[in-house]
């Protein structure tokens, strides 16, 4: 068993269920009302986005591994600048570097030329421009504008139950130690149908929003003790 930063070349392993996890759920049966029609798109902007998230500095996506089977991944994206302690996350290698350059030509170029109708961008955009900043605005302040924040928590469903929730504990628990190194608070986006299992795990849930027929709650984790 590992816990470690997730790769490009992990990106395909976790694509199925992904897919599986995010189908039915209502946050991605609003922003993606054309998913059925377009499955295949659907899994391309899934495929684009985790990959582009492994590429973004300044954000940890960590993966739990077992007899090099992805079981789940989380990512960690920070608040007001918070200082990461122990992993360069600059990700500002020549190959780094170059690989941003690509993606971000060749999704340009593919979009152009299939456009992906599984996604409603303007939906999509309104959440991270509009929606996002105001939780960011009106309950992450103070010190709590210093944090890390889970924003994409998936774990295989085919599991056991009990394995399930062991991959749960131990990639909140890496969650929870990377924010006590570094000395901010713990954040959760979380959709509504995953609200109680982040309960069961610790976090408070301090506020509601919603986007379009879509509600979200915005949970915090003491990280103090």
């Amino acid at each position: 068993m590992a816990i470690r930063l997730m790769t490009i070349d992990d990106v395909p392993k976790v694509m199925d269920y992904v897919v599986e996890l995010t189908w039915q759920d209502g946050f991605h049966k609003y922003f993606f009302p054309g998913k059925w029609e377009h499955p295949f798109a659907f899994r391309r902007w899934w495929t684009q986005y985790v990959r582009n998230l492994v590429l973004k500095p300044g954000v940890y996506v960590y993966v739990f591994e077992e007899d090099s089977k992805i079981l789940g991944w989380v990512t960690l994206v920070p608040g007001d600048n918070p200082p990461p302690t122990g992993i360069d996350l600059s990700k500002s290698s020549p190959r780094e570097k170059r690989l941003r350059r690509f993606y971000r030509h060749h999704d340009s170029i593919l979009e152009k030329l299939r456009p992906n109708h599984a996604v409603r961008n303007e939906r999509v955009d309104y959440f991270r421009h509009v929606a996002m900043p105001e939780v960011r605005k009106t309950v992450m302040s103070g010190e709590d504008s210093h944090h890390w924040m889970i924003v994409e928590f998936l774990v295989d469903p085919a599991l056991p139950r009990l394995q399930k929730e062991d991959v749960w504990k131990k990639l909140i628990d890496v969650g929870r130690k990377q924010c006590q190194a570094d000395g901010v608070q713990f954040w959760a986006g979380v959709e509504r149908s995953l609200v109680e299992r982040f309960e069961t795990h610790g976090f408070d849930n301090k506020m509601w929003m919603e986007v379009g027929t879509v509600d979200f709650a915005a949970m915090k984790l003491d990280v103090s003790q």
